[in-house]
């Protein structure tokens, strides 16, 4: 039986339906490329509309807990200044100590008491307290939920006078481990609340003169070493999670459950 011969143009025929179907096959491929990116885009944009929601309410929660311990203490007759874009409550060294000194004054220990109770009333909202329920009348903001609270010793630019027994380091840090013991010593509550991970809320540091407050027109240098000196209640919000992180998380506890 004789092979069948190539007609003219067949060749060139059987050429074309094979690229037409080559490119058939890509635009395929390009469409489910272009699919899985669109979706890979929108899940991607949910998870950062998810982080930037929290954000806000982390920052609207913040704002609003630092205005409801001001409110409870000037109720009781307490001034404090807050500093919302960094989060701190601050309280003037004058206040609280005599010059170059550790120690907390009689009227500083009152003034701290007063602030421990605020923060008793306030805190269980945003943190966790063992033995004690959160109340009912707590508001509700997505990512509000504190991760520390740290007490910050600040101390001016002046040195201590040569041969004397401190410096502005220990200085700075024993005044801010001093108002630490003030706080909890007789609000336990203080001492035993703990953060989402069950670690203690409330730490400690000096910084001794290396953040200065910010400088205001006219201020004169006394003006600006009192205003450096000073205890700050810094308090720091928990970052969210991203989607994948607390998918895993969920699986793993989970997994340990079984």
């Amino acid at each position: 039986m004789s092979e069948r011969s190539t007609l003219p143009g067949e060749a060139d025929e059987n050429y074309f339906i094979s690229m037409t179907d080559l490119m058939i096959g890509m635009l395929f491929v390009f469409i489910i490329m272009l699919m899985a990116f669109t979706l890979n885009l929108r899940n991607a944009q949910q998870a950062q509309e998810s982080i930037n929601a929290e954000l806000t309410g982390a920052r609207q929660a913040r704002d609003h807990m630092l205005d409801n311990i001001r409110r409870t203490l000037e109720a009781r007759g307490v001034k404090v200044e807050i500093d919302r874009e960094s989060g701190v409550l601050r309280l003037k060294a004058d206040l609280l100590f005599e010059q170059g000194q550790p120690q907390l004054t009689r009227a500083g220990q009152a003034l701290i008491g007063q602030v421990a109770d605020a923060l008793t009333l306030v805190l269980p909202c945003y943190a966790n307290t063992p033995g004690h329920e959160r109340s009912a009348d707590c508001p509700v903001f997505s990512g509000g939920r504190l991760e520390a609270l740290y007490v910050e010793g600040h101390t001016d630019s002046d040195d201590f006078a040569p041969g004397a027994a401190g410096n502005n380091w220990s200085l700075s840090a024993e005044r801010a481990i001093n108002t630490f013991r003030a706080l909890t010593e007789g609000h336990g509550i203080l001492d035993d609340i703990r953060n989402d991970a069950s670690q203690p809320l409330i730490g400690v540091s000096g910084y001794e003169k290396r953040r200065p407050t910010a400088r205001l027109p006219g201020q004169t240098a006394a003006e600006m070493k009192r205003a450096d000196r000073r205890i700050d209640l810094r308090f720091i919000m928990s970052s969210p999670k991203p989607r994948p992180q607390i998918d895993m998380e969920r699986t793993l506890d989970e997994a340990g459950e079984e």
